[in-house]
């Protein structure tokens, strides 16, 4: 029976990586392991941070709503597998402060 070997990106070099990614700046902070089935398929999903910035109307502070609208898509999906996507609440550990404060 196969088992599933799991190696390093290092050994790995999967085509395109970090050269199609919105803000221009991406860079894997942890190196996790590629998987590699008996099919020969190579899958390395690799942990990612997401920046973003919004214009913003400030001519009713501190009264106002403000909503920035997050497109959010995959470069090499092919349709095979169904994307999911979980929005989450930040905690309060992960909200930066203002300044104001």
């Amino acid at each position: 029976m196969w088992d599933n070997w799991r190696g390093g990106p290092r050994r790995t070099y999967p085509p395109g990586t970090g050269r199609k990614h919105a803000d221009g700046n991406y860079e894997v902070t942890l190196m996790t392991k590629a998987r590699v089935s008996h099919t020969g398929l190579v899958e390395w999903q690799p942990p990612a941070v997401y920046k973003s910035s919004c214009a913003i109307d400030v001519e009713f502070f501190p009264y106002d709503i403000q909503t920035c609208v997050l497109k959010l898509g995959s470069w090499t999906y092919d349709g095979f597998k169904q994307l999911g996507f979980s929005p989450m609440s930040p905690t309060r550990s992960q909200l930066r402060p203002r300044g104001d404060d």
